[in-house]
This record gives C-alpha cells, structure tokens and sequence, in this order.
C-alpha cells in the first residue's frame, strides 16, 4: 500500500506543478486525468473493487477543493 501511495502522490506533485505553470486548465479535466492514472496505480498494487472506489472518490473530492481553490488564488493573481 505504502507504494501505491508514494506514486499516488508523486502524481498528485505532477498535477499541482503543472497546474500552478499554467494559465488555462479545467479542474473537471485535471481531476479526471488522474482519476485514470491513480486507478491504473491502485489496480497494478492490488487495490480494486469497494477499496479502490472508496480511495478514488476521496480523491476526487479532495482535489476538487484544492484545484477550486488554486484556480481562485490564480484569478486574484491575474487581477492585480
């Protein structure tokens, strides 16, 4: 599990890197490119059905927040 989690958050690094480099991004978008990426990690360490539903749908969620909340931190950025 320690694994899954450590490629989990590399990926999620990824995303906040790109996301904080670039101008136009969509979060729907975003969140749902890893959404495939983290269920391909989960599924390669063993981690499927109720778990791994539970795990992605945390994820959403949390990520959801985080990019609303950056993309918000960038619109005030923009304005001044």
């Amino acid at each position: 599990m320690f694994a899954a989690e450590s490629e989990v958050a590399a990926e999620i690094d990824a995303l906040m890197e790109r996301v904080e480099a670039s101008e136009e991004w969509d979060i729907t978008d975003e969140v749902s490119k890893i959404d495939v990426v983290v269920t391909g990690i989960l599924e390669a360490h063993g981690i499927v059905s109720v778990e791994k539903v539970q795990a992605l749908d945390h994820l959403n969620n949390k990520l959801f927040k985080i990019l609303e909340k950056t993309l918000a931190e960038k619109k005030v950025e923009i304005n001044f």
